[in-house]
């Protein structure tokens, strides 16, 4: 299995029992709507992948070194950029 494919398989185990608030739909749909508009503009893999997989961190118990370990440590270090710091609480 591709990389890609092994993040929507991760990203979908981590989200499975989560909803949108907005509409009540399967969470996994944002990091693949995610996935899709990052591919209109890279073919990064590594950006790709964190795109997929850039709420796990912030939602879900998977731990970073997988992240690391499974993907690559740019990947970790994407997606630690866009997860949100809960000490920041004026957003």
């Amino acid at each position: 299995m591709n990389k890609l494919l092994q993040a929507i398989a991760l990203a979908s185990e981590g989200h499975r029992a989560q909803t949108r608030k907005v509409d009540g739909t399967p969470y996994i749909a944002h990091p693949l709507a995610v996935g899709m508009i990052l591919q209109t503009v890279t073919a990064d893999e590594h950006i790709l992948i964190a795109g997929v997989l850039h709420d796990v961190l912030e939602d879900t118990r998977i731990d970073p070194q997988i992240l690391r370990e499974q993907f690559a440590p740019e990947v970790l270090h994407y997606i630690q950029g866009v997860t949100e710091d809960k000490a920041i609480t004026d957003w």
